[in-house]
């Protein structure tokens, strides 16, 4: 499987999931690096861009486009959006519940979890300190230039519609 990272160009090549470790994610706490990827480099801008914080907005960094491929041999802990809606607990707690427990069992190196971006599509999590990295299960097969648009920003002040129901 081919999926896809977006990285600072100097950090492209760094699989250590350093930047998150301090803050944490969606996904996991603080403390603990995850590299985020996607599948598809689409679903992989979006969730960048609602990320990315509001100064950064209009002055757009250049980033690298870096695709990663997990062998087929390589375990994958997928969590379904039915298993995320049953969970007790605030969204954000279950989240997060569910990625410390993946990466302090380190039994599996990647997880996959429901975007929030495109509900149709997902996530793919690889914990940075399991031995697949080592042995070659994911690996780099390439990195672009890649640079974000700023027209995916709405530029209008009308409300957004809501979403839809599930």
């Amino acid at each position: 499987m081919i999926v896809w990272r977006l990285a600072k160009p100097d950090l492209a090549l760094k699989l250590d999931g350093e930047t998150s470790r301090a803050e944490g994610g969606r996904w996991h706490s603080p403390g603990r690096g995850v590299v985020t990827t996607a599948r598809a480099l689409s679903t992989l801008v979006l969730e960048t861009m609602a990320m990315l914080p509001g100064n950064m907005r209009f002055d757009l960094p250049l980033l690298a486009a870096v695709a990663l491929e997990i062998s087929d041999e390589t375990s994958i802990r997928r969590v379904t959006r039915d298993e995320l809606d049953e969970s007790p607990g605030p969204s954000e707690l279950r989240r997060r519940a569910i990625g410390d427990a993946w990466l302090k069992d380190g039994v599996i190196p990647v997880l996959e979890v429901p975007s929030d971006m495109v509900p149709q599509d997902t996530l793919i999590l690889l914990d940075p300190l399991h031995e697949a990295f080592g042995r070659g299960q994911i690996r780099v097969v390439g990195v672009e230039p890649f640079a974000l648009q700023p027209q995916l920003y709405v530029k209008s002040k009308a409300p957004l519609l809501p979403r839809p129901p599930r």
